[in-house]
């Protein structure tokens, strides 16, 4: 996966305290969850607004690498890649091909991040500022995308030498969903893992209310957020009708 794209960062800080389950969302009303689809598809915590929407048109091919994996990370990532393609209809999965990988996930020890994704990129100054911006973070990833709002590649790094398994499956649900293009977190969002007060590790169901609008086929790449908003209440009509 040989790369010279423009990557930014996608950052998550982690609570100790963790919860897989989560509260239904019926006092939520729809024109609430256009607000918080707009919240986490154009706002960026570690940069400016965005000014168009940016989704995957390509299908996900995922390289996995890195030393160490344990069976159960590798079981809990294919778990949620199932989910996510579930949920969203967009075709995700791994791939054991360097050439047809368009993200690469990499979960090992930290020391092993910037000469894997030198090797990766071809630049090693890339991989060494992706991995600074990880400072501070439990887990990052990290886009490329064009101006016409498709995502062209991304990285996500989650060290395994750190965390226990809980904090393991947090990095992987949240860095992987986000890397959909969901990238803003907000404590406006509740209950949902794009808030990094929440203690939810799973997707709760306000979630996969958001990524099923993202990949709606009314939600274009490249959309204003005024386009946006109006095809996120046209889909939102359909899943939630009386909502």
């Amino acid at each position: 996966m040989r790369r010279s794209f423009d990557f930014r960062p996608i950052l998550i800080g982690l609570a100790l305290l963790l919860a897989a389950c989560a509260p239904k969302i019926d006092h939520l009303s729809n024109a609430q969850i256009v607000d918080h689809f707009e919240t986490v598809a154009f706002g960026r915590e570690f940069a400016v607004t965005s000014e168009y929407l940016i989704k995957w048109t390509e299908p996900l091919r995922i390289l996995l690498v890195g030393d160490d994996i344990a069976d159960r990370h590798r079981a809990r990532i294919e778990t949620h890649l199932a989910d996510l393609t579930a949920i969203t209809g967009h075709p995700i999965g791994l791939t054991e091909s360097a050439d047809e990988a368009n993200l690469l996930l990499v979960v090992t020890r930290r020391t092993r991040f910037v000469p894997i994704l030198t090797e990766a990129t071809g630049k090693k100054e890339v991989a060494e500022r992706i991995v600074r911006s990880m400072t501070g973070n439990a887990c990052i990833g990290s886009l490329s995308s064009a101006e016409s709002g498709e995502i062209q590649a991304a990285v996500v790094l989650i060290p395994n030498d750190e965390y226990d398994d809980l904090l393991m499956r947090a990095c992987i649900v949240e860095e992987l969903t986000q890397s959909l293009g969901l990238l803003n977190d907000s404590d406006e969002l509740s209950p949902s893992i794009f808030n990094d007060t929440s203690r939810f590790i799973d997707l709760t169901e306000h979630d996969r209310l958001l990524l099923r609008i993202l990949y709606a086929p009314e939600l274009k790449p490249g959309m204003s957020p005024e386009a946006a908003r109006a095809a996120a209440a046209v889909v939102l009509a359909r899943l939630r009708p009386g909502g």
